[in-house]
């Protein structure tokens, strides 16, 4: 689940493997056994399918819609002004 949640907050490879106190080439094979479990080929698809399945927590899952209108928004701020 730690793996899951720090992918979704944009974490690197690195950044997981530091903050877990684990390798990168663990956090690899976290990742590559998620994506078997839930039959994903990236992480898009990881994250659809976690919200999907309800492997994440809703408050989780505010947080991330957050995020994505956060983003959405300051795309369409972005493309007004150029």
């Amino acid at each position: 689940m730690e793996v899951l949640e720090l992918i979704i907050h944009e974490y690197t490879v690195k950044e997981m493997a530091e903050k877990l106190f684990v390798s990168e080439k663990t956090i690899e094979t976290h990742k590559r056994n998620l994506f078997k479990k839930l039959q994903v080929k990236n992480v898009a698809g990881l994250v659809r399918k976690s919200l999907q399945t309800g492997i994440l927590q809703t408050k989780k899952i505010i947080a991330l819609k957050t995020c994505f209108l956060s983003v959405y928004h300051w795309k369409l701020i972005f493309n007004q002004s150029s």
